[in-house]
């Protein structure tokens, strides 16, 4: 039987997350001689190449492919590798800090074969159960509905369509910021096909499990920073606007919060009142949720430091935004 799908990873520096994906993928309920999967390391210097040895060795039925890049240019060149090296029909994108179900690749497989025109299937990421979360913690968060940057964490294309629309554009990647892939790729891809009129599935059923990284304070700031790239991708694709963001110009609802604050301050200052800060509260007011558990007396030290975080987040995410709007000249605030 000929290979009907490759599962495509893309790693660094990973070892431990990346075994607890290859763990879940040697599970599949699909047959090992249906699929393979590539494993592409960019130049790990943890092991990760002798844990890989050891796991096919054990796994000899499933067809594991090891290959390193010749340099790191990141996750972005590496995929587009691995599709040039892969034998399926379908390539199954997933990342190698993300766990998939045993019927993952099944659920997948049945919906390209039930929909001989379907270009692209995407299902949810949420975070992986009972992880501990913090602050400066990073997932995928918890939501199961279909997600419009349709990440490479849970996403598949039919390799005729990948090729068509020429993969991902590597062009566009400027390498890693303090360890953070620093690319808009994946919304990229994924809106060339939907532009192109091509057929696409989303699957609520079709879930995986993303690691909840806590973060260091730089690589924190780094991940906010990432919206830089949006800007240019609305530009491209127009109709993305219309899913992605709230309303007009801006991102998201906090994002307006915050230029409501920044005005307040600078109101208080001109003025020389308080009662503009009261200006603050609307945005503080949004994160309150998230930092309700930290009101207890104890914590209250810690939940001022939170709350000065949660502005120079915004500053981070409305500054790559309006650096984003001015380098592409597509205002997006």
């Amino acid at each position: 039987m000929s290979l009907e799908a490759s599962v495509i990873v893309p790693t660094f520096d990973r070892r431990d997350l990346l075994m607890e994906l290859l763990e879940s993928l040697g599970r599949q309920t699909v047959a090992r001689d249906r699929f393979e999967v590539l494993v592409m390391d960019n130049g790990s210097t943890d092991g990760t190449d002798r844990d890989v040895a050891r796991f096919a060795a054990a796994n000899a039925g499933l067809q594991l492919k090891f290959h390193v890049m010749e340099v790191n240019r990141g996750p972005v060149v590496s995929r587009n590798r691995g599709a040039e090296l892969a034998s399926g029909g379908i390539l199954c994108f997933t990342d190698s800090d993300v766990v998939v179900p045993e019927d993952w690749l099944e659920q997948g497989l049945v919906a390209f074969h039930r929909t001989p025109d379907l270009a692209m299937l995407s299902g949810p990421t949420v975070d992986k159960p009972n992880q501990r979360h913090t602050f400066f913690s990073v997932g995928a968060g918890n939501s199961r509905a279909e997600n419009p940057i349709y990440p490479t964490s849970n996403v598949m294309y039919r390799k005729t369509v990948f090729e068509e629309v020429g993969g991902f554009d590597a062009g566009s990647t400027r390498g890693d910021l303090m360890g953070v892939a620093f690319e808009c790729n994946d919304v990229d891809l994924a809106w060339k096909v939907i532009g192109r009129g091509r057929r696409k599935e989303f699957l609520p059923e079709m879930v995986v499990f993303h690691e909840v990284r806590q973060e260091p304070l730089k690589r924190w700031f780094a991940v906010q920073m990432r919206v830089f790239y949006l800007p240019a991708v609305m530009r491209r694709y127009p109709g993305i606007r219309s899913r992605l963001l709230w309303f007009g110009p801006f991102v998201a609802p906090e994002n307006l919060l915050y230029y409501v604050a920044v005005a307040s301050l600078a109101m208080s200052m001109a003025m020389r009142s308080p009662w503009w800060l009261l200006g603050l509260a609307p945005l503080y007011l949004w994160f309150l949720p998230f930092l309700r558990r930290n009101w207890p007396p104890l914590r209250w030290p810690k939940l001022v430091a939170q709350l000065g975080m949660i502005f120079v987040r915004q500053t981070l995410i409305c500054g790559a935004l309006l650096c984003g709007s001015i380098r592409s000249r597509h205002m997006v605030l």
